[in-house]
């Protein structure tokens, strides 16, 4: 006999007391951090991102498995999304089996 799912989906579960706690730090340590002027951090920060457009990060990520990882960082190289694995130069069969990103 399988058990029955007694909780209505149309009626919110209660929210844990502590909860509240959490969201008031979150939102204090937000405040505090957007308040404090960090212009060096704030230069990394962008480059950063940039470096993350179009999967950089990832595919340099794959090269240094690739490279010093052996055979299993070789793998864990090319387990990545498709548009990544063909960017990164390898060519498998199933490709065809994932949306165009």
């Amino acid at each position: 006999m399988s058990a029955v799912d007694l909780r209505r989906p149309d009626r919110p579960r209660p929210r844990p007391p502590w909860l509240a706690d959490v969201e008031r730090l979150d939102v204090a340590v937000y405040a505090a951090i957007a308040a404090t002027p960090s212009p060096a951090l704030d230069s990394a920060m962008g480059r950063l991102t940039r470096a993350a457009d179009h999967s950089k990060l990832s595919l340099a990520a794959a090269a240094v498995l690739a490279v010093f990882g052996g055979a299993d960082g070789r793998r864990a190289a090319t387990g990545g999304r498709p548009d990544v694995r063909r960017g990164a130069g390898e060519i498998r069969s199933d490709e065809g089996a994932y949306p165009a990103a």
